[in-house]
């Protein structure tokens, strides 16, 4: 059973991952950007502090702790 809901849970983020990429398919990313998406759809545990990156939204908070989170889709 555990089993299943592992490979549930596996499922559905890659589902996610490429719904996200078919969505914005059309998205002109550079290779840095595109790097930078991959890494928060695969779980990425941390902060993104560089405002250059397309499709993040701004966190609460500023100065030397602002951050960035994937927009909602």
């Amino acid at each position: 059973m555990r089993a299943f809901d592992g490979a549930e849970v596996i499922l559905a983020s890659v589902l996610k991952k490429a719904c996200f990429w078919d969505t914005h398919a059309g998205a002109k990313l550079n290779d840095r950007q595109r790097t930078i998406l991959n890494r928060v759809l695969n779980g990425f545990d941390g902060k993104l502090t560089s405002s250059k990156y397309a499709l993040l939204v701004k966190n609460s908070g500023g100065g030397r702790s602002t951050s960035y989170s994937m927009a909602e889709i």
